[in-house]
């Protein structure tokens, strides 16, 4: 839970059943810069069903220099699918 009501807006698009959708809300999320967020990019990274919302999140994630952000997108480096695996290398290659 954040306080930050621009975070708690894109609530339902973060949950949405529509893989689109939540990509499309992780992008919107990311755009706030806003360390509150990191919770749901690293969350949808380990756990979104979605291989296109995990490569998204992975992607995202390369602006921060976080201790969970690097353990994250280390795990992702093991991820079954590829784009999620490069996605993941290309943003630690980023940090």
């Amino acid at each position: 839970m954040t306080y930050n009501l621009e975070i708690e807006a894109l609530r339902p698009r973060l949950q949405a059943s529509d893989a689109g959708m939540r990509r499309i809300a992780l992008i919107d999320l990311a755009d706030l810069e806003d360390p509150d967020g990191l919770e749901w990019l690293v969350d949808s990274l380990r756990n979104d069903p979605s291989i296109e919302v995990r490569a998204q999140a992975a992607t995202l994630l390369e602006a921060w220099e976080d201790g969970e952000v690097v353990q994250a997108l280390c795990e992702a480096l093991t991820d079954t699918e590829y784009s999620v695996r490069d996605a993941a290398a290309q943003s630690l290659s980023v940090l």
